[in-house]
């Protein structure tokens, strides 16, 4: 066989590894998109709160450091810190550096909001992967990570570009 014949039986391979890795990637995408139906019934937050909840625990202190990370304009994210703080789940405080900002955090309320759901999750996910077993999910966790990886910086670049 060919150098060429190799390179095109490689190249059809990865085409058909792409296909079932972009229908894998669908169909749980289907599946995970149902989940934020699910925390809004089950907890009583909106995607959109829940995620600026998420942002708040992990470190956004200002409605800027919430709208960044949640990719939502300044205003989207303000009127989503607004109706937080008038639910009891989101605190603003003055923020003694800079007389002019507020500082954001979570309420005892909004904490154990976040805590119930990420425990549900928890369990959730713990029953999906127990048919896995040790080896298996060890290897997807692995090949998640790698992919996350690889993928992440292209997945940026095309959101500047797409911003530009």
């Amino acid at each position: 066989m060919t150098v060429r014949a190799d390179a095109d039986r490689a190249g059809a391979a990865t085409a058909v590894q792409v296909e079932a890795l972009m229908e894998a990637m669908r169909m749980l995408q289907r599946t995970m998109s149902r989940l934020p139906a699910i925390v809004e019934a089950r907890f009583g937050l909106a995607p959109n709160r829940f995620q600026a909840m998420v942002a708040i625990e992990d470190g956004a202190s200002r409605v800027q450091d919430v709208a960044t990370m949640t990719w939502a304009s300044v205003s989207a994210a303000s009127r989503t810190i607004d109706a937080l703080v008038q639910d009891g789940l989101v605190d603003r405080r003055p923020d003694p550096a800079d007389r002019r900002a507020t500082l954001l955090t979570l309420t005892d309320e909004g904490q154990r909001r976040i805590e119930d759901v990420h425990a549900w999750r928890t369990e959730w996910m713990t029953e999906a992967i127990d048919g896995l077993g040790p080896e298996r999910t060890a290897a997807l966790i692995d090949g998640l990570e790698q992919f996350g990886v690889q993928i992440e910086d292209l997945v940026e670049a095309e959101h500047r570009t797409a911003r530009d």
